[in-house]
């Protein structure tokens, strides 16, 4: 009987020296942020505050801990930025200071013909500019997969325009034949399209 005795009176000192610890770290923790904050009674009220907000998150449902999810609307960016979409952006901005710069800067120094057709490959080319922005929309909101026509028409356009803008601008020759190809490429790309489009 002794024994089981001083086993039981061992163990309540153990658990009231632990106890004692706790209690001791608790309180240095609040002399310790009553320290920090410079008031006592706040720092208190930082701690009740703090151990209620603890009950109250191990109280919840493991499912409802977790709030911060990315909804299905915003995504990830490299799956909302389709690559259509940035082709036809870059060729938009670039079309758009091909403009400005043939309307301030070419028209003092160009003979009217070659004005005539800077505008025109500048025309194509922002023309097709919104045609790949539209197919890259139509890609993105749909999910389709867009086949050839949109590559057609980007060759398409990099030929016809870049040639005269080349012919026009700089005292190259010799490459006035990218200018049908380009064109050519152009009518493939439409073709395409509505075959696409049209299954």
């Amino acid at each position: 009987m002794r024994p089981y005795v001083a086993e039981t009176a061992a163990e309540a000192a153990q658990d009231s020296g632990e106890r004692g610890k706790e209690a001791e770290s608790a309180r240095a923790t609040r002399r310790c942020c009553a320290h920090r904050s410079g008031s006592a009674p706040l720092a208190q009220a930082r701690i009740a505050g703090l151990s209620i907000a603890s009950r109250e998150a191990a109280a919840r449902p493991a499912a409802q801990r977790v709030t911060w999810r990315c909804s299905p609307r915003c995504g990830n960016t490299a799956q909302a930025m389709h690559p259509w979409i940035v082709v036809a952006s870059v060729m938009g901005a670039s079309g758009v200071i091909g403009g400005a710069f043939g309307a301030h800067a070419l028209k003092r120094v160009l003979a009217p013909a070659r004005l005539d057709a800077f505008e025109t490959a500048i025309s194509y080319w922002l023309l097709h500019a919104i045609v790949l922005l539209a197919l890259g929309l139509y890609a993105r909101t749909a999910g389709a997969t867009l086949g050839w026509a949109p590559r057609l028409l980007l060759v398409g356009s990099l030929l016809f325009t870049g040639s005269i803008v080349l012919l026009v601008t700089t005292p190259i020759r010799g490459i006035g034949w990218v200018t049908p190809v380009g064109g050519a490429c152009l009518i493939a790309g439409w073709v395409v399209l509505a075959l696409e489009l049209g299954r």
